[in-house]
């Protein structure tokens, strides 16, 4: 994680002299922000109350995670990503609720891009009081393979990461800018589903700091947060994707097709089957009764009998022909032809598709 001890005491004069430097400072105007009312925290005897917005008060700007601080670095990670349709949306929300909750000042989110098997920035948040131009330039315009630096030692392990001071670690290619800006301390925890690592998560701290394994639990638990939007998200774009080609064919079949939701009677129809009845998509209503009104009133109980054999499950498919009203009133004869797709569990018809062909 660090270099070894032998290479640690080789630098301890340099360290030496900067944790002395750090420990004259004045951290009174560090600000500090949690969301614990002041009953929560009179009653705990490890947690002082803090006002958000108070300056913290001590030589450590960081905050050890207590179940509150917890709660409330979960709490407003959730409300960034419900906020949010991506992931470079919720990525400003979530790294400041994040750093605001703990104090650090500076963190990043990075996103792996498999094609290419690097980890690529795609957001840094810092404290309005932290100068760091050429940190920023840096995660911006940098990539990391697979084991090279923190970061890729995460994506590689799937497993959180702490380095103490970053100028001692060998395997860190932004070292000696962070060490230029102030930055010493840094964690990274990783973004995972189901296994896979999908992105790692970067924080940086003013001081120097050993690991805390509270800490590390609880980014790790924040970053599990960010892969389920992350899988919902594919979800939902493999949805729309998926919606996308069943509109083409539709759209594209010689024959009429039908997509029928039997629980809320709403009916997507395809363009060739509302054409070739003479109406215009912006006349054909997407529900059912539309369609139970174009049915000749002779044909309609066959129709409904042979519809309720193939729900009970007595057919394998549902075959019928009948006679549609076109919009110019005349009737055509029909082949109409459909399936079950989908039921409940108690084997109840949900979705129903099907096609009509004109057999006149």
């Amino acid at each position: 994680m660090v270099a070894g001890t032998k290479e640690v005491s080789q630098r301890e004069p340099r360290h030496s002299a900067r944790r002395k430097s750090l420990d004259a400072m004045d951290f009174s105007e560090v600000p500090f922000r949690m969301t614990v009312s002041r009953g929560e925290a009179e009653a705990s005897n490890n947690i002082p109350l803090v006002e958000i917005g108070e300056p913290r008060q001590g030589p450590s700007a960081c905050v050890r995670p207590g179940p509150e601080q917890r709660l409330a670095v979960q709490g407003a990670v959730a409300l960034a990503l419900a906020e949010s349709s991506t992931l470079e949306q919720a990525a400003p929300g979530l790294l400041r609720a994040v750093c605001e909750c703990l104090a650090w000042p500076v963190a990043g989110l990075w996103q792996v891009e498999p094609e290419q098997g690097v980890l690529r920035c795609i957001a840094v948040w810092h404290a309005p009081s932290v100068n760091i131009p050429r940190l920023k330039a840096a995660s911006r315009e940098s990539t990391f393979a697979r084991g090279v630096g923190m970061l890729g030692r995460v994506w590689a392990t799937g497993k959180a990461l702490w380095v103490p001071d970053v100028a001692l670690d060998s395997n860190f290619p932004r070292a000696a800018i962070a060490e230029a800006e102030g930055l010493h301390a840094a964690v990274a925890f990783p973004v995972l589903c189901g296994g896979e690592v999908l992105g790692v998560v970067d924080f940086f701290s003013h001081e120097v700091h050993e690991p805390d394994d509270d800490l590390l639990q609880m980014m790790t638990a924040v970053g599990a947060q960010i892969g389920r939007f992350i899988e919902r998200q594919r979800a939902l774009e493999g949805l729309q994707e998926n919606q996308k080609r069943l509109s083409y064919a539709l759209n594209a079949t010689a024959e009429g097709v039908w997509d029928w939701n039997i629980k809320t009677g709403v009916v997507r129809f395809s363009r060739r089957w509302i054409e070739s009845l003479g109406y215009t998509p912006e006349e054909v209503p997407e529900h059912v009764s539309f369609w139970e009104s174009l049915v000749h009133p002779d044909d309609l109980p066959r129709v409904r009998a042979l519809m309720e054999e193939h729900f009970a499950g007595r057919t394998p498919l549902y075959i019928c022909e009948n006679r549609l009203r076109k919009k110019s009133g005349e009737y055509r004869w029909n082949l109409d032809r459909g399936q079950v797709v989908e039921r409940d569990a108690d084997g109840q018809p949900l979705r129903m598709v099907g096609t009509d062909s004109d057999i006149t």
